[in-house]
């Protein structure tokens, strides 16, 4: 853990102080339409995803999707040499707004009886008798429905 490695650990990880920014397209940063087997099925997920962030304070008026003329000149020229430019619809939180965001989590989550293990790696899970049990060096974690 150090200083400028921890950055990507705990909640929120490294996307908390990376401008907050959230893909809302199905096959940027994965192409989660082939997991789901359905680009329908995927966009609704990302939709629902996207309301629990706005519930937790994202805001509402930061969606940014490209297109337009300019947008659709740049697209054609770039398929002119082989290449394409994708029309990413995507929300800014920014890094301020993804904090507070966080914190609404974890505040969330805490006051509904959840309890945080930050910086515990697990090595092995068990499902047992209806609950999981986790693995870590600092010992056994059960997980009760």
């Amino acid at each position: 853990m150090c200083v400028p490695c921890h950055i990507t650990h705990g909640i929120g990880g490294a996307g908390l102080f990376s401008s907050g920014i959230i893909n809302l397209r199905p096959d940027i940063g994965g192409d989660l339409q082939e997991i789901l087997n359905s680009w329908n099925s995927a966009s609704l997920l990302i939709d629902y995803i996207d309301n629990v962030f706005l519930k937790f304070g994202a805001p509402q008026d930061r969606v940014f999707e490209p297109k337009g003329p300019t947008f659709e000149e740049y697209q054609r020229s770039l398929a002119r040499v082989g290449a394409q430019l994708v029309p990413i619809r995507q929300r800014h939180i920014g890094t301020d707004g993804s904090t507070r965001v966080i914190e609404n989590f974890v505040s969330y989550l805490t006051e509904a009886g959840i309890k945080f293990a930050i910086g515990t790696a697990v090595e092995h899970v068990e499902k047992s008798n209806g609950h999981f049990i986790l693995k870590t060096r600092r010992g056994i974690i059960e997980l009760r429905p």
